[in-house]
This record gives C-alpha cells, structure tokens and sequence, in this order.
C-alpha cells in the first residue's frame, strides 16, 4: 500500500505472459477432434488448441459458442452451442456430436431440454 493506504500498483509483480503455457498441449487424435480444435483455434484467433484446453479458459465466451457451434455445423459437426458449457474440452464435446455412436449429444439435448422445463 502506498502512504496514502490505495494499492501501490509499481510494487505488482508482472503479470505472466503466457498463462496458458503452463499447461500440456495434447494434439487431436480423430478427425472430429481436429475439426473441432480447428474451429475453436480460429474463432478465438489461436494457433492452436488441445484436446484438453478449456474453451472459457482459452478466451472462448457465449458469443463465441455460437459462432462455433455455426462453423462446426457447416463441417458437419452436429451440436447445440450450450453443449460448449458442458462439455469445456474439445475431447469432451467430440465425445457428444450428435450422429456418432448414439451416446452423443442426443442425450445431452435431452438433458438440456429436461433443465429448460424444470425453469
């Protein structure tokens, strides 16, 4: 604190640069899993983005969704922009697209749909 008792903003350390370098960057495996990591990358104007990267985390927001979730339709990747609040990673939301193997989102649309009607 300064003598007049505000926050003595000179005596912060900086601020890390690169917070999201401490983290392991695990490329996509499957097609869908590059699709989607590619989408992510340039919607948020990334050069690249794991399979385990936190969307919000990476700067992603609910604007942000939607235009994902736009993109990755054009690509053939099915999924409701709000599986991207439930599903963070991109492994994760690959593991629900809509026409993979009938585990996908069909059962996250339903859960989704459950939550509106409880409100």
């Amino acid at each position: 604190l300064t003598a007049n008792r505000k926050v003595d903003r000179r005596a912060l350390p900086e601020p890390d640069p690169e917070p999201l370098a401490r983290t392991v960057y695990i490329a996509p495996r499957t097609e869908a899993e590059r699709q989607l990591a590619g989408v992510i990358a340039e919607v948020l104007a990334l050069e690249r983005v794991g399979i385990d990267d936190d969307f919000f985390d990476l700067g992603g927001a609910s604007i942000a969704s939607l235009e994902v979730s736009m993109r990755a339709h054009e690509l053939g990747l099915e999924f409701a922009a709000e599986a991207l609040f439930e599903h963070l990673t991109v492994r994760r939301l690959a593991g629900h697209l809509r026409g993979g193997d009938g585990s996908g989102s069909d059962a996250t649309e339903s859960s989704l749909a459950g939550e509106r009607a409880d409100r």
